[in-house]
């Protein structure tokens, strides 16, 4: 019978708990630069919206949660330039700019790997370097958590 409880808790543990635990964050680095655009309270903010949201990456170690205002500014410019260029191709990143302003919205970038029982999520197996989370400050938008609103997310 003992022998019957210890291969059934087996079995959950390795059935259902492992392949749908929260990602792990045990070693995770948060680097953000200095922001003209926002505050220190506010990034903190985002950081932890960006930490809350990545738990959904079952099978997943989130190693790394990044800001560099210089590269977002960059890039956000790239996407209004193109879009500028190319009316009608239309981005979320322009769409945010649009909506928010150049001086509300950011993109956050995050490195993680993950395992092969990852896959029910829709994320590769292995690592994953760059991943973009494009954020905009606006507190008052009834999506808002934490004073920012999720725009979209992926690979640039």
């Amino acid at each position: 019978m003992a022998v019957l409880v210890i291969v059934g808790a087996l079995m959950a543990y390795f059935g259902i708990w492992v392949p749908n635990r929260p990602a792990n964050m045990s070693h995770l680095r948060v680097e953000v630069s200095e922001s003209s655009k926002f505050t220190g309270a506010q990034m903190d903010d985002a950081v932890t919206l960006l930490r809350r949201q990545k738990r959904s990456y079952t099978g997943c170690a989130i190693n790394r949660i990044y800001y560099d205002e210089r590269w977002s500014n960059g890039r956000l410019d790239e996407e209004r330039r193109a879009v500028k260029d190319d009316p009608g191709s239309g981005s979320s990143f322009a769409s945010a700019i649009d909506r928010y302003g150049m001086g509300r919205v950011a993109i956050f970038r995050t490195d993680f790997t993950c395992g092969k029982n990852s896959a029910d999520t829709g994320l590769g197996a292995g690592a994953t370097t760059g991943w973009e989370d494009l954020l905009a400050w606006a507190p008052d938008d009834a999506k808002a958590e934490r004073g920012w609103v999720w725009i979209d997310g992926g690979m640039g």
